[in-house]
């Protein structure tokens, strides 16, 4: 996934950027409850020459997205089902509600234990693969031309 952000902060051992601001788009970040404004670590193993306010092309791997959607979404979904299924077989007697309980435990057991792994896993950085021009980003604007409502094109 490729998304252009602007160079926020320069330090003598990091790099930290900033998504683009728009107010057209960006309905996936209302829904994820991602801050536009966000200010986030990236990689630059290409070396580029970057200054604060440059532009560039970070690359997010597709499986890093696809396994974070996973263990926020599916996984909470089969540890319902599995704690739910499980007290229907262990617990025969019991009613309805500590069935749907045990299944809520498993929902919060699931969320922890993905907290705990994204914590104490090897961070995978986005990549800037390039430095883009003011052209590009008013080529790629979603209103056709630089529409001056976002951080990008002016």
């Amino acid at each position: 996934m490729k998304k252009i952000a602007i160079i926020d902060r320069l330090e003598s051992d990091a790099l930290y950027a900033t998504y683009i601001k728009s107010e057209h788009g960006g309905h996936h970040k209302a829904f994820i409850k991602i801050q536009e404004d966000l200010t986030f670590k990236v990689d630059n193993p290409s070396n580029l020459f970057l200054l604060k306010g440059d532009s560039v092309e970070i690359f997010i791997e597709p499986k890093n997205a696809i396994a974070l959607t996973f263990s926020m979404f599916i996984q909470p979904l089969i540890a319902f089902i599995i704690f739910y299924t499980s007290s229907m077989l262990f617990f025969k007697g019991d009613s309805e509600f500590f069935r749907i309980l045990t299944g809520i435990t498993g929902i919060l057991l699931s969320f922890a234990a993905t907290y705990v792994f994204l914590k104490y896993r090897p961070q995978k950085l986005p990549v800037i693969t390039k430095k883009v021009s003011q052209a590009e980003i008013a080529a790629a604007c979603p209103a056709g031309t630089s529409c001056k409502s976002c951080s990008g094109c002016g």
